[in-house]
């Protein structure tokens, strides 16, 4: 194992002590007298201490560079860290959400439909996104019950895959009773009347779906 390969030549000090030693052999039989001479190579080392505590001093520096001139280190570091990476959105386009492949068209003019069609829907992805996490923080409160088995776990950064998951399980239920079809939908719990209500839509958008589809279903039903 070599101490360049691993960074850390400066870091040992390495020292090397050999030891000859030569034996005589008198001659036996048809073996005529001989020396034998074994070298013994002894190594030390230890921790160069000026070096160590200079590396130890540098662990998990890295070199930032920024334009805006007004920002201090903690505030650069900071917006450093939550930076938008648009790498993440190729992803998505790429996910189980989206699915963008593969790719089963021979169209060009359906491939290019498709693709700005998931574009719009990763505008909303990241919409979502956006808006209740800045509602979040301007609150100053985070999000809870969106962990699957551990509902009490929560965070200041959801994703909007989390929260469409939290929003499984709602059903539109219609029964038909004397000529009239009666609506209803499933309750909605507290963490998703807590979502809604960071994106800043009205209660009323999801609890008007009963009347809305009735008076549909009514103009539908006219000859």
């Amino acid at each position: 194992m070599s101490v360049k390969q691993h960074n850390v030549a400066n870091l040992l000090v390495v020292e090397t002590l050999s030891q000859t030693t030569t034996t005589p052999k008198r001659a036996y039989g048809k073996r005529s007298a001989q020396e034998i001479t074994q070298t013994t190579v002894t190594v030390k080392t230890s921790r160069n201490t000026t070096a160590y505590a200079d590396a130890v001093r540098h662990f998990g520096w890295r070199v930032f560079a920024c334009n805006d001139l007004e920002l201090n280190l903690t505030e650069a570091v900071l917006a450093y860290r939550d930076e938008y990476i648009i790498e993440r959105g190729f992803g998505r386009l790429r996910g189980r959400m989206l699915g963008i492949t593969p790719l089963f068209l021979n169209s060009t003019t359906r491939i290019k439909g498709l693709i700005r069609l998931l574009s719009i829907a990763l505008r909303v992805l990241c919409l979502v996104e956006f808006n209740v996490r800045k509602a979040l923080q301007e609150e100053g409160t985070k999000l809870d019950g969106i962990y699957k088995g551990n509902p009490k776990r929560a965070t200041a950064k959801p994703t909007t895959e989390m929260m469409l998951c939290a929003f499984r399980g709602l059903y539109l239920n219609v029964i038909e009773a004397n000529n009239v079809n009666v609506c209803c939908v499933t309750t909605l719990s507290g963490v998703q009347e807590r979502i809604l209500t960071l994106l800043d839509f009205p209660l009323s958008i999801y609890r008007g779906i009963e009347t809305q589809f009735a008076e549909l279903t009514v103009k539908m039903g006219e000859p």
